[in-house]
C-alpha cells in the first residue's frame, strides 16, 4: 500500500515556492474560467434581444474554437479567440436601425463592439496582450482580406506578424 502525503506533507516537500506557483496558477484559471462564464452570460442576454442574433455569439465560439483545437491550437490561442466570439458583436443591439422596408441593420456595430469590450476586457484585468488581440480581432471582424499582394502587406503592417498569421491559419 503506497503511503499518502497529508497537504501539509506535500506542501511541506515542494517547497513554499511551487506551492505559491500552484495557488497562483489555480487561481489564474478559476479567474479565466469565470470571466468565460461571463461573457457568455452577458452574450447570451444581449444576442437574445433581436430574433436574428439570437444565440449567434455562442454558436461563433463553440464553432471556432472547436476548429482551433482541431487544427492543434494551442490554449492560449483559443482563449483568445473564444473572448474575441464572445464579443465580437456586443455592440450590435446598440446599432440596430430599421429601414422603411423594415429590414434591420447593424451600421458601426464593431465599433460599438469595441468601446463595449474595452471596458468588459479591463474590468477582467485581462493582460494587455489579450486585450489588444481581442480588441484589433473585434475591430476587423466584418473585415474583407483580398489575397492579393497589397492587401497582405497592408494587413501584415496593421495587424503584425503574429496577429497576421493566426488569422491566416
Amino acid at each position: 500500500m503506497i503511503a499518502r502525503a497529508t497537504d501539509e506533507e506535500y506542501n511541506r516537500d515542494i517547497g513554499p515556492e511551487a506551492v505559491i506557483a500552484t495557488e497562483k496558477a489555480n487561481a489564474s484559471a478559476e479567474k479565466m474560467m469565470l470571466s468565460m462564464k461571463m461573457l457568455e452570460t452577458l452574450a447570451g442576454t444581449l444576442d437574445a434581444k433581436d430574433k436574428y442574433t439570437n444565440g449567434h455569439s455562442m454558436r461563433v465560439a463553440f464553432y471556432s474554437t472547436r476548429l482551433a483545437e482541431e487544427l492543434g491550437w494551442d490554449k492560449e490561442r483559443v482563449s483568445v479567440l473564444r473572448y474575441e466570439a464572445l464579443l465580437h458583436d456586443i455592440g450590435k443591439p446598440f446599432c440596430k436601425t430599421t429601414d422603411e422596408n423594415k429590414q434591420d441593420h447593424f451600421y458601426g456595430h464593431p465599433q460599438k463592439s469595441v468601446e463595449i469590450a474595452s471596458v468588459v476586457l479591463k474590468r477582467l484585468k485581462v493582460s494587455n496582450e489579450l486585450f489588444k488581440k481581442v480588441i484589433t480581432l473585434i475591430e476587423i471582424h466584418d473585415k474583407k482580406i483580398s489575397l492579393n499582394d497589397e492587401s497582405i502587406k497592408f494587413w501584415l503592417r496593421t495587424l503584425g506578424e503574429e496577429l497576421f498569421f493566426d488569422l491566416m491559419e
